[in-house]
């Protein structure tokens, strides 16, 4: 018998959830695991520019980019952090439920406002990085 898929709203950024054995036979089983996410994730590494008003800047909008970004559809989470060793450093983590997902981030008008913004401020070229979580690896 197949089972059901179901949507449960698990937190504000956990959008789907699913049968492990129906989706994911390959992955092992926790006793209390009962879904599994197929996520695709972009990481960004920027670095401000040390004066205070470009990072306060850079700061603000990536706070704002992650919550308008956060309802983008296909979106499992988008969210900013600052490093706690150097103010100057940040990191976005992207995560969607398939490669395919970006588009609605691209296709996003805010989309449009977000580099020509962010370049300026920053230090040196966006470090990004395209990775798929592995099989198997716990949430």
């Amino acid at each position: 018998m197949i089972s059901l898929i179901f949507s449960h709203r698990l937190t504000k950024y956990e959008s789907q959830l699913f049968n492990v054995r129906a989706l994911c036979p390959s992955i092992p089983i926790h006793p209390t695991s009962t879904y599994c996410i197929m996520v695709y994730t972009i990481v960004v590494h920027l670095r401000a520019k040390a004066d205070e008003e470009s990072i306060s800047k850079l700061k603000a909008k990536l706070v704002e980019a992650s919550n308008v970004y956060s309802n983008d559809k296909e979106t499992i989470s988008w969210f900013v952090m600052q490093s706690v060793f150097d103010k100057q450093d940040f990191t976005i983590v992207e995560r969607y439920e398939k490669e395919s997902s970006q588009e609605y981030h691209l296709n996003n008008p805010y989309w449009k406002t977000f580099d020509p913004y962010v370049i300026p401020l920053l230090e040196k070229d966006m470090d990004m990085h395209r990775l798929e979580e592995l099989e198997g690896s716990t949430m």
